[in-house]
């Protein structure tokens, strides 16, 4: 048998991410309400949690996040070697490229510094 049923599936204002993809699977509800509820809960992890503005726009916690960094600034972490082994940088004969990076705590943006020169043969390869 074949029945039609409608349901509703929260979606970011802002990038499009449906609630659940990161998880268990996108859920789909009966009624927005039911899904207003749902995605709002207090009682949901912060980083499964989205938020309703009063505008009635939807955001998802990593969109959110990312707003929280651009109006407040960046957690950064400790800054670690990266060992990329030459596939993101050149790097030396002992597989360290020379840099580092860190991570924000918050959302998902990174940076990466170099710290150490690599010496380069006049060909402009790693010596």
């Amino acid at each position: 048998m074949l029945e039609t049923i409608t349901c509703v599936v929260a979606l970011c204002d802002e990038c499009g991410r449906q609630f659940g993809e990161d998880g268990e699977g996108v859920l789909y509800l009966p009624s927005p309400r039911e899904l207003r509820q749902l995605i709002t809960n207090t009682e949901l992890p912060d980083e499964y949690r989205w938020s309703i503005g009063d505008d009635g726009r939807i955001t998802c916690h990593l969109c959110r996040l990312t707003w929280s960094c651009a109006l407040s600034g960046h957690d950064w972490g400790a800054w670690r070697l990266c060992l990329c082994s030459g596939d993101r940088h050149p790097a030396t004969p002992g597989y360290w490229c020379g840099h580092q990076h860190r991570m924000c705590l918050r959302c998902d943006q990174h940076e990466f510094q170099q710290i150490a020169r690599i010496a380069r043969t006049a060909g402009g390869e790693a010596a």
